[in-house]
C-alpha cells in the first residue's frame, strides 16, 4: 500500500480543530503529539488500516515502532509520551494492542476520501499530461524533409547509398557535405 502524502484534519465548524474536544482536553504539547501520530499513521506502510507499525511479522501481526523512535521523532520525554498515550486511550482516540502497536480509532471514517481524491488527481494529471503532449505536438510538428532532395534539412544522401554492396564501386558513393553556417552579427 502506498503511503499518504497528506492526511485530513477537521479544521472548522462544530467539533473542528479550534473548538472541538482536542482543543480543551489536551495541552498544546499533547495536541502536537496527536497530530504527529496522525501524520505517522498516514506515512506508515499501512495507511488505510489506521495502524502505526514498522512492519508485519510472517504471521501477519504488526511490529511496533520502538518507543525511543517515536519519542525522538515527536521530541518528548518517554514518561510524558506514555502518559499522553494513556490519555489518548482514555479518550478513545487510540487503541494499543498487546504488542504495543498503536491503532488510530475511527481512522477510516475520517480519512475515507483519500483514495478517491488520489485517483481523481491521478486521472486529472494524466489528462493534463495528454493535453500538453497533444498541444506540443501540434505546435512543433515540422515538415518531414525528403531524404536526398535539394531542399533537405541536412542535405543528406538517401540511406540506400550507405548500405554495403560488394559489387558497387566505392568512387560512386556520395559524400555528405555539411552546409556552412552563417555567423549572426
Amino acid at each position: 500500500m502506498a503511503r499518504r502524502s497528506w492526511i485530513k484534519l477537521h479544521c472548522g465548524g462544530e467539533g473542528g480543530w479550534f473548538d472541538g474536544t482536542v482543543r480543551w482536553e489536551l495541552t498544546p504539547v499533547q495536541r502536537s503529539i496527536w497530530v504527529d501520530l496522525l501524520a505517522l499513521c498516514g506515512n506508515s506502510r499501512y495507511p488505510d488500516e489506521g495502524v502505526i507499525a514498522a512492519g508485519k511479522n510472517a504471521d501477519g501481526t504488526y511490529i511496533p515502532f520502538p518507543e525511543k523512535y517515536i519519542t525522538t521523532l515527536v521530541q518528548v520525554e518517554p514518561e510524558f509520551y506514555r502518559d499522553t498515550l494513556a490519555l489518548f486511550v482514555k479518550h478513545e482516540r487510540i487503541d494499543i494492542d498487546p504488542n504495543g502497536v498503536i491503532h488510530i480509532r475511527n481512522w477510516t471514517r475520517y480519512q475515507s476520501e483519500y483514495g478517491r481524491v488520489v485517483k481523481y488527481r491521478k486521472n486529472r494529471q494524466d489528462q493534463n499530461r495528454e493535453d500538453k503532449i497533444r498541444e506540443d505536438t501540434e505546435k512543433v510538428t515540422p515538415p518531414s524533409p525528403s531524404r536526398g532532395s535539394a531542399g533537405s534539412v541536412f542535405n543528406a544522401p538517401p540511406i540506400e547509398s550507405f548500405m554495403f554492396n560488394p559489387d558497387r564501386n566505392l568512387d560512386e558513393v556520395p559524400v555528405t557535405r555539411l552546409m556552412p553556417v552563417e555567423e549572426s552579427r
